[in-house]
């Protein structure tokens, strides 16, 4: 068998919620059946796995792993974990083992683990006592679905649709300085997106993930965002496959500041210190952006209208 090293090396959270009866663990529009079927009292908690990976140009290669975790009407948590990769004459494959990958799975799950208990403990409310413990366990049932998935996954979708999009995923086709417009344009697009996906009660988190999510997948969606946001100290290079991305999250958030939905964010802007002025710099490289890169019938996705479709 090929020895391969993993060593973790950024722990990261993405996300995470404490239900309570003013930010409830369900959409405004359910039943009452499906809200009394969504969790209370004695309800199990459930374990999501997601993952990207990359090789990086000077030929280091990174697994991510996020791992969600929630409590139905109680709390819930999303983390990233990244690991470096080292191994002789590697290929991704050696890695999509299932011995391979079981402690590092594992690893990620007790950092999501102590994630959402350190939550929870500065919110005051109260987790199952093997939860909330120093070092919270693992099991066997836990863990082996995440592995058996993520190797399935792997070999019948992620690496047949890489080996198709090779020179889009390979391709370095745009390099952006850290200047005071790209800081600018990648700050206010995540900023947004996180507000409609994640933060803000006021939209309707499940409804708009589902919907963005087919047009930027999730893992695709954090990943692209993690890199964006070195803008701060270093020069950012994005593939093809990255620009394709960016731009649909681009003119989404442009749709959304457009439209109806426009007042919900510009206060908050305006807190952060993005005054009409710079709003306008972020209109004007938006546009310039997306002309740079039209939208190509032929092989992109259908255009869709955000501002219709996030609610």
């Amino acid at each position: 068998m090929d020895t391969i090293e993993v060593n973790l090396f950024q722990v990261d959270y993405l996300w995470h919620h404490i239900f309570t009866p003013e930010s409830p663990d369900f959409e405004e529009d359910v039943s009452e059946e499906e809200e009394e079927a969504i969790g209370g009292e004695g309800s199990i908690m459930e374990l999501v796995h997601n993952f990207d990976y990359a090789t990086l140009p000077d030929n280091k290669c990174e697994f991510y792993s996020d791992v969600t975790i929630r409590f139905p009407m109680v709390a819930a948590v999303c983390m990233r974990s990244q690991f470096r990769v080292e191994a002789q004459a590697f290929d991704w494959d050696i890695f999509f083992t299932k011995e391979n990958i079981r402690d590092v799975l594992s690893t990620a799950i007790v950092n999501t683990l102590k994630g959402l208990r350190d939550i929870c403990q500065q919110n005051g409310v109260a987790l199952p006592p093997e939860i909330n413990t120093p070092s919270p366990m693992v099991t066997e049932e836990m863990l082996l679905p995440i592995i058996e998935d993520t190797v399935r996954i792997y070999f019948e979708m992620r690496k047949p649709n890489y080996l198709s999009n090779y020179p889009m995923q390979e391709t370095i086709q745009l390099k952006c300085a850290p200047t005071r417009d790209s800081i600018l344009v990648f700050n206010i697009v995540f900023f947004v997106l996180d507000e409609v996906l994640f933060k803000n009660r006021s939209f309707r988190w499940k409804h708009n993930q589902d919907v963005f999510f087919k047009q930027v997948p999730e893992m695709k969606y954090t990943s692209l965002k993690m890199k964006c946001q070195k803008i701060m100290h270093e020069e950012v290079q994005l593939t093809q496959m990255d620009v394709t991305f960016f731009i649909r999250c681009l003119q989404c958030t442009v749709q959304l500041l457009l439209g109806d939905k426009g007042d919900s964010f510009f206060p908050a802007l305006e807190e952060k210190n993005v005054n009409s002025e710079l709003q306008k710099v972020f209109f004007k490289n938006a546009d310039q952006l997306i002309n740079m890169f039209p939208h190509n019938p032929e092989i992109d996705e259908p255009q869709v209208d955000w501002d219709k479709e996030i609610r």
